[in-house]
């Protein structure tokens, strides 16, 4: 008795359909790691493009941020049901995971004040197990960054 598969991606029908003429080379890690490699770079200077970039591009951003995450929501989709779309919208996907990346680190970042690791974050924390463990690697972390920063003589010295 043969189990029936409901998805179709795990389908034998489906990786038949699959096959194009540009998948007769056969896929290889080196190919894999390069084309990851590329869409993470174009992910990374999208983010950057908006964290680091005039605020006006933000607002931008944020104002379409609902419709774009609905895109991404369908490129995952038309991916799914038609695989051989991916190889056209992986870098579209991508820069669009990027822009909300930014903006999203961008307006969170404007509107948690003080350090990273506040009295919110410490309480979240202290909800876990071994909590005590991690608020001690956290001190240990800021004390070492605390250490490791300009002295104010310095930061004088090279105001000047």
């Amino acid at each position: 008795m043969a189990l029936r598969q409901p998805n179709p991606v795990l389908s034998k029908s489906f990786s038949s359909e699959m096959e194009t003429p540009e998948s007769s080379t056969p896929m290889t890690m080196e190919g894999t790691v390069n084309k990851t490699g590329f869409l993470l770079v174009i992910l990374a200077l999208a983010s950057a493009s908006v964290y680091f970039g005039p605020s006006g591009l933000v607002n931008t951003v944020a104002s379409m941020y609902i419709v774009l995450v609905l895109a991404t929501v369908g490129i995952a989709i038309g991916v799914a049901v038609r695989p051989h779309l991916a190889k056209n919208l992986a870098v579209s996907y991508a820069v669009i995971e990027g822009l909300l990346l930014g903006t999203l680190s961008r307006m969170l970042n404007s509107e948690l004040p003080g350090s990273d690791h506040g009295e919110a974050f410490k309480a979240i924390l202290s909800r876990f197990d071994k909590s005590e463990s991690a608020n001690a690697y956290l001190d240990g972390y800021e004390a070492a960054e605390t250490a490791l920063a300009m002295p104010q003589e310095l930061k004088k010295l090279l105001n000047k």
